[in-house]
């Protein structure tokens, strides 16, 4: 059955049936809130989105390596990491689910170490960063600034991360820095390796304690705060007192109880180096290269490498040959421009694969921004609403099918349109600084 199976999904990326779904026209009529919806707070903008504002639940698995996974009725299936995110310079935050009557022990045992680990510490192994110290290098310096069943912290060569834990909500609140991949082959060629030395992360988790961390509060969904400020999914950080916060990137994902099987995500970002992207190396929506055409151009490379394997095992079914030239698109609608509230340009468009890769996602539909480099009033916005057909691996999706795709794009460009600075957000007698510079590398 499974090579049967493999055959079929193989003929449908090669061929596609390339057939496009009706396109929807943007209206350029003005917004009105839709019946039922919610105004929620995102990074500095608001934004409406179907009520009740849905944030998920979640649950443990055990085993060799620990998973902590975000479910939402629809099958929303995300890493905590990536499912309510938030960067501030280059320090990265998540939230937890509420921690009561999570099923998970009071004390987990690590099987590699044996290091015995508290709730607060085995949530935060799983839903603040896989960097934690029970998974690295045993030789490394370990030091640690905070220990106990509420709040803990340490640091590492080239990584931190502060666990706090909230009676107001019952959530866990995680700060952390990881470039261990930094730790790169500093040698010369033909010489042995050398790897690179990174300093302990000491100081930028102290930096962290002192000033980031009073800078937050609890904040429940829907509540829109007062003054300067980020939002974050159940928070809210204040800017320092006499500047704002230039340098972040927030991500939230929801669903629209209306519909199965469709996932919605956000993501507003500060446009800086570290956080470009091949897609739109320009300030210039129109300029931005389009995922097809990215998709094209990765073929023919693909391809091009692969011809010099012909006759080889990599040129079998299974082998990293197989799909060489395939683009796994089946087909796009065309790229059609908006301009948003505050007047930045967006670019719409929609993608369709076919239903047998990627998890059987079979459509999304993007709004994006390309945002100017620097500016915290005119961001790189993306929007992306997902269709997964009822034959996906999530349990939650089988047997339901995602609506038609022009459902789909209105949504998305709903939320677009909805999206505006939030009141407050920014003070204007304030300079915008980069308060985290002098801990980049």
């Amino acid at each position: 059955m499974r090579l049967i199976a493999a055959t079929l999904a193989l003929s449908t990326v090669m061929s596609g049936c390339n057939a496009k779904s009706e396109e929807v026209k943007i209206d350029t009529a003005g917004y009105a809130k839709p019946a039922g919806w919610q105004t929620e707070c995102i990074g500095r903008w608001l934004v409406d989105v179907p009520s009740p504002i849905d944030l998920g639940s979640s649950f443990f698995t055990t085993g060799s390596y620990p998973e902590f996974f975000d479910y939402t009725p629809s099958g929303l299936r995300e890493s905590s990491r990536s499912r309510g995110g938030l960067t501030i310079g280059p320090v990265r935050f998540s939230e937890s689910v509420p921690l009561t009557g999570l099923p998970i022990p009071k004390v987990y045992a690590n099987e590699n170490s044996r290091e015995t680990l508290t709730a607060l510490q085995y949530v935060a192994l799983l839903a603040g960063s896989f960097a934690y110290p029970v998974h690295s290098g045993q030789n490394e310096e370990f030091r640690r600034i905070l220990d106990g069943a509420t709040a803990a912290a340490w640091a590492m060569p080239g990584r931190f991360q502060v666990s706090l834990s909230s009676q107001e909500d019952q959530r866990g609140r995680f700060y952390w820095r990881d470039q261990s991949q930094l730790k790169i082959d500093t040698s010369p060629p033909g010489e042995h390796p050398v790897r690179k030395q990174l300093a302990v992360d000491e100081p930028l988790a102290r930096e962290v304690l002192k000033n980031l961390v009073p800078r937050y509060r609890v904040r429940k969904p829907g509540d829109l705060p007062q003054g300067p400020g980020i939002c974050t999914p159940h928070g809210f950080f204040a800017d320092p007192s006499g500047s704002i916060e230039r340098d972040s990137r927030v991500s939230v994902s929801f669903v629209d109880p209306r519909y199965a099987n469709l996932a919605v995500h956000v993501e507003i970002m500060t446009r800086m180096p570290h956080t470009e992207t091949a897609l739109v190396p320009t300030e210039d929506i129109r300029k931005a290269i389009t995922p097809w055409d990215a998709a094209e151009e990765i073929a023919r490379e693909h391809k091009a490498r692969c011809r010099s394997q012909q006759g080889t095992a990599s040129r079998g079914l299974f082998g990293s040959c197989a799909f060489a030239g395939a683009t796994g698109i089946d087909s796009h609608w065309n790229v059609q421009y908006l301009k948003l509230a505050n007047g930045q340009e967006a670019r719409a468009l929609a993608v369709t694969y076919p239903g047998s890769i990627n998890n059987h996602k079979v459509y999304e539909a993007i709004i994006e921004t390309a945002g100017k480099k620097g500016s915290i009033t005119e961001p790189r916005i993306v929007i992306t609403v997902e269709g997964f057909s009822g034959l996906s691996d999530e349990a939650a999706f089988r047997g339901k099918e995602p609506p038609p795709l022009q459902d789909a794009f209105k949504l998305a460009l709903t939320v677009a349109k909805s999206l505006r600075q939030r009141p407050q957000a920014i003070d204007p007698a304030k300079p915008v600084v980069d308060s985290w510079a002098k801990f980049r590398q």
